[in-house]
């Protein structure tokens, strides 16, 4: 059985985002891999894989010392196949390294990722995308626009899935009827738009799990910085419908959550979302029909948003992916 190394220290950030999900939906119950985790938090890993999750202790939480001396360390001590990393490798285990890149929407989309590093980034991208042993992404928009920017080669599409059936749903105290939105607060997120219309509408509520400080004073808005997942399957389940107006995305994972959830959800006819397997009257085009929407299906009933859904709903799909790919 091959043996992974898989730099978890995402996790150690302490709020929601694609590369948990991610992470944890290939590794979590992959019987058919000897896997181990490695993080600053270690407990915290614990937490979320189980207790009989294999788990070592990062010395450092910095990037730099992280991929220059703690997997070069962990890696020659702990005779593993592979290691696993997201986005950026260890220049030092470049022939063991499977690297995830989730997308380049910073290549395409350069208005919304500005500052000296992101060339940074864009040149640890390039060099872990050529470098690498084996190179994944999660959707085929991606798949193609790694080719455009970074040259061909082969690589795997591990598509994000998402298994509701065995997971608990715990309410964190939401008592009224509301709009959900999962995502980090960053400008192409589009939370402006959240803002405008709860401003304006003084009869809608959102629930927004997010890890800025944005809505603190808006009182028809309840404000999550991070949660436990049985808390964000309740919130999936129960929400009215719930919106992803984000400007650009590699794929969209809380879009799958809510309609695997049962949920309608509204998103952007853009990037990777626009290739998604959805419901056509999920989609929007712009800023103004998305304001319409969300007023027409919030005067709705809660019946009349519930989806049944069952696309991109086996983890199963993407782990042998994975494992036939190691193993070919």
């Amino acid at each position: 059985m091959l043996k992974i190394l898989v730099d978890a220290h995402v996790f150690d950030e302490g709020y929601y985002q694609g590369t948990t999900s991610y992470i944890r939906g290939m590794y979590k119950d992959n019987n058919g891999l000897d896997i181990t985790f490695a993080a600053y938090d270690a407990v915290r890993l614990k937490d979320i894989f189980g207790d009989d999750a294999k788990v070592v202790k990062l010395y450092f939480k910095s990037s730099i010392g992280r991929l220059l001396l703690d997997f070069p360390r962990l890696f020659l001590t702990g005779n593993y196949d592979y290691v696993h990393f997201q986005y950026i490798i260890s220049p030092f285990l470049v022939n063991y390294s499977i690297v995830t890149i989730h997308d380049v929407l910073f290549k395409d989309y350069k208005n919304y990722f500005v500052g000296s590093n992101w060339i940074v980034k864009d040149m640890l991208y390039r060099i872990s995308y050529l470098m690498s042993r084996h190179v994944l992404t999660v959707s085929e928009y991606s798949r193609e626009r790694l080719r455009h920017h970074y040259g061909s080669r082969d690589i795997t599409v591990t598509e994000n899935m998402f298994d509701l059936k065995t997971s608990l749903r715990l309410n964190p105290g939401v008592k009224h009827k509301f709009i959900l939105c999962v995502s980090r607060d960053e400008e192409r997120k589009r939370f402006d738009l959240i803002e405008k219309l709860v401003q304006q509408n003084k009869e809608l509520h959102f629930v927004v799990v997010t890890n800025s400080t944005r809505f603190e004073d808006c009182i028809n808005v309840t404000s999550f910085s991070s949660l436990e997942q049985p808390y964000l399957n309740w919130l999936f389940s129960n929400c009215h419908f719930s919106v992803f107006p984000s400007m650009c995305e590699g794929f969209g994972m809380p879009i799958i959550e809510s309609l695997m959830s049962g949920r309608l959800v509204l998103t952007r006819r853009a990037s990777g979302m626009a290739t998604l397997k959805i419901p056509t009257n999920c989609f929007f085009d712009n800023d103004q029909e998305f304001e319409m929407k969300v007023l027409k299906f919030w005067n709705r009933s809660f019946d009349e948003n519930r989806v049944e859904y069952d696309f991109y709903s086996d983890w199963a799909l993407s782990q042998e992916k994975l494992r036939n790919k190691l193993q070919s």
